[in-house]
């Protein structure tokens, strides 16, 4: 701009020298690049200013592009108009200057100073200021830019325009007023030059009334974190202090520990309990308090707690003193690294189990000396019943057929009472078998525990409406009678129970010698046993089985489903052979 304010020469040799450097071309590629440049700046800045990154220097950069684009342009036409050039190519970069400065998004108007520094009128106003402002071309060209600020909540001038004189240049903020009343917040960047040696001033004026609603809202949540950080800062503050004064309080003991399994904080009970001090258990970790083989057997819980972040543990723990006691500790994870115990001693309920348990032993082996003694009062009368009375009945049945021998003819009634009483000793002949062999089938010590199983099972058959299948697999030589009558009552407890309470048609019954066990099993396609019914105190029949085979270390499984039937299975050692049972030792 400089070259042409100096250079004189005459008005033709001027005109071919701009036209010899093609100055017209020079402005549009200057105006159209200036274009281009601040759109892609407007995009940095947008993409700036909603990451809140300060953009002054960028913005300042593409409205700086764009006002020396339009000051170089629009001298140029200035000083084509004067000179007169009506060259065509002249008129067509007047034409797409116009159209590129009137399709500008951002406002942008051009006044002049007044002589007692006020701004003067619009000279020049694009498209974009009278959509933004509400007003006409004509009616901007005669206001200044005095009559669209908002009083009540413009910015003060009086500094900005000092800025601009001295800097030549000023970006501020302030509030407009529209021509329907309406306050808008606007972003002004103003730009001081000389036209024909008077100072004139351009303005780019852009509407960011969507950016304060934005600036507003973020404010407002940014205020509103900040009350909850405040807000949650408390509750945790008090929080902690409460935690601190449950563990300070608790009267079960407290430990955390660390990854290492090293205690880094434990509560007065946590001391009460082992006998330690605060600072002595700091010191120390769980391998220094619970016992080498218990905490081998708890290794598996703890593994969990670590995997899982949550385990139960029962195991002992010494004192200080060296005595032992015992304790469950209910852990859970904290942190990465760290785990909190619960801790309830529980040395005297120990003691009250253990002390229940062998009453409990104590009564399962009366229990199971007086089924060996019962079983052996059942034997005896078993024995006298079918020997004594059977015998007496057989004497009584032949002295009543040599009576009938004697009587002559004429006796009619009299052999038909002998008769009459011959088949009544007949029956109580066989009621005495039957009461004998349900006492003790004298089969199990005469042929053992497979034929007086089919004897049983052959006696439900004839009651009829019930098919029994019947599988065995086991060698019975050497095999104990008080194992044979042990699995002989099991089998006779469970048939009963079908006959009375399962209304099944088939029972499928399995005695095997399978991985070191004797297995009785029995299934039935009844109505099925329910859990409540197995877990019954007064299921006398399942009790009997449980304590049954107790006595010789086995188990019991029964299980069953609604409409399918019912499985008990019991399992004892196969070394059991010839063995004894565990009273009788």
């Amino acid at each position: 701009m400089k070259l042409f304010y100096n250079v004189r020469m005459k008005k033709d040799a001027f005109l071919k020298a701009l036209l010899n450097m093609q100055a017209w071309k020079l402005m549009l590629a200057i105006v159209l690049l200036s274009e281009v440049f601040t759109a892609i700046m407007n995009s940095i800045n947008s993409y700036l200013w909603w990451n809140r990154l300060d953009l002054d220097l960028l913005l300042i950069g593409s409205i700086d592009a764009l006002v020396v684009s339009f000051i170089v342009g629009g001298m140029l036409v200035f000083l084509f108009r004067v000179f007169g050039i009506k060259d065509e190519a002249l008129r067509e970069s007047d034409e797409r200057y116009k159209a590129l400065f009137n399709n500008l998004n951002d406002s942008v108007t051009v006044h002049g100073i007044m002589e007692d520094g006020r701004a003067g009128t619009f000279i020049e106003v694009n498209d974009a200021a009278t959509r933004i402002h509400g007003y006409s071309k004509e009616e901007l060209l005669k206001m200044s830019p005095a009559d669209m600020i908002d009083t009540e909540k413009g910015a003060d001038v009086k500094p900005i325009v000092k800025k601009l004189m001295r800097d030549k240049h000023v970006i501020f903020e302030t509030v407009d007023m529209t021509k329907d009343g309406r306050s808008m917040p606007v972003e002004i960047s103003s730009h001081m030059f000389d036209l024909k040696g008077k100072p004139m001033i351009m303005s780019i004026v852009r509407d960011i009334s969507e950016r304060k609603l934005v600036e507003e809202e973020l404010k407002e949540h940014r205020d509103n974190l900040d009350v909850l950080v405040v807000e949650r800062t408390r509750a945790l503050a008090e929080s902690e202090e409460k935690f601190r004064s449950y563990i300070d309080n608790s009267p079960i003991g407290i430990f955390i520990i660390d990854a290492d399994a090293k205690y880094v904080e434990v509560n007065e009970s946590a001391c009460e309990m082992t006998g330690y001090t605060e600072g002595e258990l700091l010191n120390l970790g769980i391998a220094d308090l619970v016992p080498d083989d218990f905490l081998r057997e708890a290794g598996g819980s703890f593994q969990g707690l670590f995997a899982e972040g949550k385990a139960s543990i029962e195991s002992r723990f010494r004192r200080k003193d060296g005595s032992v006691g015992w304790w469950i500790v209910d852990a859970v994870k904290l942190s990465d690294d760290r785990y909190i115990g619960f801790t309830t001693e529980i040395t005297g309920l120990k003691g009250v189990e253990n002390e229940l348990e062998e009453s409990r032993e104590t009564l399962r082996n009366l229990s199971s000396h007086l089924e060996n003694m019962r079983e052996e009062e059942r034997k005896r009368i078993s024995r006298e019943v079918h020997d004594e009375l059977g015998q007496d009945l057989t004497g009584l049945n032949m002295q009543l057929s040599w009576l009938g021998g004697k009587l002559g003819e004429g006796n009619e009634h009299l052999f038909e009472k002998i008769e009459s009483m011959s088949d009544i000793i007949h029956r109580m002949v066989k009621t005495v078998q039957r009461i004998a062999s349900e006492l003790r089938p004298n089969l199990l010590d005469t042929l053992g525990i497979i034929a007086a199983c089919e004897n049983e099972i052959g006696r439900y058959r004839e009651m009829g409406g019930i098919e029994i299948d019947a599988v065995y697999d086991l060698d019975t030589e050497g095999l104990g009678p008080e194992v044979s009558i042990t699995l002989y009552r099991i089998l006779q407890e469970t048939l009963t129970n079908i006959v009375r309470h399962a209304d099944a048609s088939r029972v499928e019954i399995v005695l095997k010698e399978e991985n070191g066990f004797i297995v009785l099993a029995v299934t039935d396609d009844g109505r099925g046993i329910t859990d409540e019914q197995i877990s019954d105190p007064v299921s006398f029949g399942i009790l009997s089985i449980h304590e049954r085979v107790h006595a010789f270390g086995g188990s019991v499984y029964v299980s069953g489903k609604p409409g399918e039937g019912t499985n008990v299975t019991v399992k004892l050692p196969a070394g059991l052979k010839g063995a004894i049972t565990k009273d009788e030792q």
